[in-house]
C-alpha cells in the first residue's frame, strides 16, 4: 500500500484552488498555474509519483565545502555591513571569493565533470 499524503486543511485547499484557477495578469511573466497544468496534461507524457532518485542536490557539486564556506562568509559580511550585527566567526570575504566558488556554474557540464573527477570527487 502506498503512503498517502495527508489532506491539507480546508482553508489551505481553498487558497491553492484559488491560485491554480487565477486569471492571468498583464504583469505575469508566465501563464497562470491552471493553464500550465493543462498544457502539461495535453502532452500525455508518462509521469512518476515518486522522485527518480533520492540523491541530495549537493551531489551536483564537487566543491560543497568550498561553496558552503564562501556563502557563509558572504552572508556574515553582509549582515555585519547592513545590520551592524557581527555573527561569531566572521571572516572578511576575499575579493572575488564568491565568483571563484561559483566559476563552475559558467562551465559546460562536461568540463565540470572532468574538473570534479580530477579532484577525485563526483
Amino acid at each position: 500500500m502506498r503512503n498517502q499524503r495527508p489532506r491539507p486543511a480546508p482553508e489551505v485547499a481553498c487558497k491553492v484552488d484559488e491560485r491554480i484557477n487565477a486569471e492571468a495578469s498583464p504583469y505575469d511573466s508566465h501563464p497562470p498555474p491552471g493553464e500550465r497544468i493543462a498544457l502539461v496534461r495535453q502532452l500525455n507524457a508518462p509521469g512518476r509519483d515518486e522522485p527518480a532518485d533520492e540523491a541530495p542536490a549537493w551531489e551536483l557539486f564537487c566543491n560543497r565545502e568550498e561553496i558552503e564556506r564562501s556563502m557563509t562568509d558572504l552572508i556574515r559580511a553582509r549582515v555585519s555591513a547592513n545590520h551592524g550585527v557581527a555573527i561569531q566567526g566572521i571572516v572578511e570575504p576575499k575579493t572575488g571569493a564568491w565568483d571563484k566558488s561559483f566559476m563552475a556554474w559558467g562551465e559546460s557540464r562536461s568540463s565540470l565533470r572532468t574538473r570534479c573527477k580530477n579532484k577525485g570527487q563526483r
